[in-house]
């Protein structure tokens, strides 16, 4: 298996734990915060946005502010597909890899700061409703 293989295999696999943890979120959900100072299931989906933009603009020899980014509408439905749309775009940026500064990006961009929010939005999920399948985020 070639780099580029297994990093496709690992933006697969995250992309399908998101798509899991993210499904059937209630807007009972929306404003939970396991302590205060952590990010509800919104503020989560909209840094992960940010993130998405900064390899975007980073692909094209562009620097970011962060935390200037900001969507706009805030409801889930604005939210969620905005997540779908801004991580469709990073991820076929990311998954074209072939130098190391590319798969450094997709590796601290992607993978492990996607698979990292998993583990929040799954301990959000699994607070708020005890009878969530924590591991229906697994694909196999």
């Amino acid at each position: 298996m070639t780099a580029n293989e297994l990093l496709n295999k690992q933006l697969a696999d995250v992309s399908y734990q998101l798509d899991k943890v993210l499904d059937g979120v209630s807007e009972s959900d929306l404003d939970f915060k396991s302590c205060p100072t952590a990010m509800s299931i919104p503020e989560t989906v909209e840094h992960l946005c940010e993130v998405y933009v900064v390899v975007e603009k980073e692909s094209r020899g562009e620097k970011h502010s962060w935390g200037t980014y900001a969507i706009e509408d805030k409801s889930w439905s604005n939210l969620s597909s905005e997540f779908v749309r801004l991580r469709k775009v990073a991820v076929d940026i990311v998954s074209k890899a072939e130098t190391d500064k590319e798969f450094d990006t997709a590796l601290a961009y992607i993978l492990a700061h996607d698979y990292y929010h998993v583990g929040q939005l799954a301990s959000i999920r699994l607070a708020t409703n005890a009878e969530w399948d924590a591991y229906s985020i697994y694909n196999h």
